[in-house]
Order: structure tokens, then C-alpha cells, then sequence
């Protein structure tokens, strides 16, 4: 489907990609340093944060797309209130300067949730 479709696949050793990464538009922020490097270069804006706690069950942190959503092509929502992230003022700043605004869709800490599907728009 993503040849048929013309999208550029990238190779990471990261199983679940998506969860490690909070992506609107053609940018993305993770925390994975193989995943930031893996795509440098090759056309997407990418923010490689500082390891942060996420909260997640049964383990010791989650990650940040699993805590994050893509409301639609300018909203990305957060499980928690985003401004408490410690990482905070340099994600808003990247998504911000992209276009995308970063809202809160809870008032405790980023939980990781395995993330959601959208709609489409």
C-alpha cells in the first residue's frame, strides 16, 4: 500500500514506531534516538527530546506518541496536561513553529494510552 500510495519507507529497528513518536503534518518528536536518526534527512522535520517519564501500566514509562493523538491537521492532543511535560517548551516550540497547536486531554501527568485513531480529514 505505501508503494501504490508513492510513500517513502524507513527502516528503524523499533517495532512500534508510531508509539515512539508524536507526529503531525511532516514532522515528528520521539525520544528514540534511532528512530530521529532513521528519518533525518529524508524530508521530515524531527525533534529528538530528552528522555522524559511517561506514565504507562505494568511498566516503568510509556511513550510519547502512545500519549499523544493527531486531532486534526493542525491539533495534536495530548493524554495529560502537556504544559506539566518536561519537555514542554521545546515541543511547543518545533510544533508551533509548524503550524501545529499542542492541547491538553487531561489535567495529570502524559499518560500513554497506545494512542487513538483519528478520523479522517
Amino acid at each position: 500500500l505505501a508503494d501504490r500510495l508513492g510513500l517513502q519507507r524507513i527502516h528503524v529497528k523499533q517495532g512500534y514506531a508510531k508509539c515512539s513518536c508524536a507526529c503531525a503534518g511532516n514532522a515528528i518528536a520521539t525520544m528514540d534516538r534511532g528512530i530521529a536518526s532513521a528519518v533525518r534527512g529524508r524530508g521530515m522535520d524531527t525533534l529528538l527530546l530528552a528522555p522524559s517519564v511517561i506514565g504507562i501500566e505494568k511498566y516503568d514509562t510509556g511513550f510519547i506518541g502512545g500519549a499523544s493523538v493527531l486531532l486534526d491537521e493542525r491539533t495534536l492532543g495530548f493524554f495529560g496536561k502537556i504544559e506539566n511535560f518536561e519537555s514542554y517548551p521545546v515541543l511547543s516550540e518545533f510544533f508551533e513553529a509548524r503550524g501545529v497547536r499542542l492541547v491538553s486531554l487531561g489535567q495529570g501527568p502524559l499518560f500513554d494510552y497506545g494512542g487513538a485513531v483519528g478520523i479522517e480529514f
